[in-house]
């Protein structure tokens, strides 16, 4: 992989800068190198060496940027089902957070099986859209409560539920639907997509910091049960019928149509600091702190 281009394409905006120098400050030691010129090939990956807690500089002879260097989000698999293809995302890359358990990954032969119990998600089509249960349990070998961290859910369709039943509170990093979303119930903070974008072919692009995203497609009810600040992702859709966070609101609401219903700090106060925007809106409550 070209280091150039892997850190050109982690950061949004990003697009080409001069005499850049690469600096990577890791456990307190600082090491540096050029990176080489446009075309060199190279074995180091800094996207998987540096995942973990690292903050960079770039310099150039023109301007400083500054950010953190992420692990890159993994395909875990694509699940086919009747209401279209399901591409599950682990965000935090490999080896981080709390793993996604089950196997998704199609492409072996293997069909993926909604009722497994090794299986973090069951995922299934209905002639409404894709429903998908984050389980309370699941059993590698002995039964634990289910958790994980950094999910991300791409449908190629409606998503018509995510109904999380897990008994951890792992953040889930987005969910996003080409054909909108019915019902979206998370136990714990939808966090946003870091960094950088993904792109699924033929299906749609999730811009970095998305948590909600149905861009001109209606999004039903969602709550957002984490404490603090229950949600720094935003939601993009056209209408949003009911949102309720748990906590405080740091993302932003983009909708071209509607909202129905906005509450935050339902179960605590919390602080709601980010944008709403829309054509119409019907209930705005914040439960300030």
């Amino acid at each position: 992989m070209k280091i150039r281009d892997n850190v050109r394409r982690r950061f949004a905006g990003f697009v080409q800068i001069e005499s850049l120098e690469f600096r990577v400050l890791l456990n307190s030691s600082l090491a540096e190198s050029n990176l080489p010129p446009d075309g060199a090939e190279t074995a180091c990956n800094p996207m998987k060496d540096y995942s973990d807690a690292v903050s960079i500089n770039f310099a150039s002879d023109s301007e400083t940027l500054a950010g953190t260097l992420l692990a890159e989000a993994t395909l875990l698999g694509a699940v086919a089902t009747s209401a279209g293809p399901v591409y599950v995302y682990d965000v935090d890359g490999p080896g981080e957070g709390i793993a996604i358990d089950g196997d998704y990954d199609e492409t072996d032969g293997t069909k993926y099986n909604p009722y497994d119990p090794a299986n973090d998600l069951m995922i299934v089509g209905t002639p409404g859209g894709v429903i998908i249960v984050a389980n309370s349990w699941v059993n590698n070998g002995t039964w634990q409560r289910a958790d994980f961290s950094g999910l991300g859910i791409v449908v190629d369709g409606r998503l018509a539920t995510f109904a999380d039943q897990r008994l951890g509170t792992g953040d889930v990093a987005f969910l996003a639907a080409k054909d909108g979303i019915g019902t979206a119930i998370v136990k714990s903070h939808v966090a946003g997509l870091p960094a950088g974008e993904i792109d699924v072919p033929g299906v749609m692009t999730i811009p970095a910091g998305e948590g909600l995203y149905s861009p001109g497609k209606s999004i039903g009810t969602a709550i957002i049960y984490g404490t603090g600040d229950s949600m720094p992702g935003d939601v993009v859709a056209s209408n949003l019928t009911t949102f309720i966070t748990g906590g405080g609101f740091s993302g932003d609401v983009n909708l071209t149509g509607t909202l129905g219903l906005l509450y935050t700090g339902y179960k605590a106060p919390g602080e709601l600091s980010g944008n709403v925007s829309a054509g119409k809106i019907t209930t705005f409550y914040a439960n300030g702190a």
